[in-house]
């Protein structure tokens, strides 16, 4: 993937997840260096804007955000759920 259609969708990432936050009471947030490419894939480290926050309390959330970035035709991303501050 070039890196400029990289760029885009990590905007639509962000767009999706700040969508799916409003309804969680905090940000779900891709983390800095979170992002892994794996051939044509992008493993996309998502982890939440609180500590305390379990995978599982924003797993629905996350399958939400994935389900619309394929509506939107970016199917080869990986929304990976990371504790805050998790790195690479």
């Amino acid at each position: 993937m070039p890196h400029d259609e990289l760029d885009q969708v990590l905007a639509a990432v962000r767009e999706v997840l700040e969508e799916e936050s409003r309804s969680l009471g905090y940000r779900l947030t891709i983390q800095e260096d979170g992002v892994v490419r794996e051939g044509e894939w992008s493993n996309v480290l998502v982890s939440p804007s609180v500590e305390g926050v379990h995978a599982a309390d924003y797993a629905e959330a996350l399958a939400r955000a994935d389900r619309r970035l394929r509506e939107r035709g970016i199917d080869r991303v990986l929304l990976v759920p990371a504790k805050p501050g998790a790195s690479v």
